[in-house]
């Protein structure tokens, strides 16, 4: 399997800087058509950080999403879903 790598533009670099703080990271990977790990890395060599109530946010995830028993509703706060 060939290892492929796109060169990034200032154009997308730019457009990663201006929106990563408040997209994420799955956003993004959409938008630019790239890997998760591709734009995780660019991200972390640009020093690029989420908002802190955008973070909450992202990370949170109702219990449902958690495959999780219900009959412990607190379950998926131990577990950090």
């Amino acid at each position: 399997m060939k290892n492929i790598r796109n060169k990034w533009s200032k154009k997308d670099i730019n457009w990663l800087i201006e929106n990563y703080q408040f997209l994420g990271i799955d956003r993004c990977t959409e938008k630019l058509n790239r890997s998760k790990k591709g734009v995780t890395s660019r991200c972390n060599l640009l020093g690029l950080k989420l908002l802190p109530n955008i973070k909450s946010k992202l990370m949170s995830k109702p219990p449902t999403e958690c495959n999780v028993n219900p009959i412990n509703i607190h379950l998926p706060y131990y577990l950090g879903c």
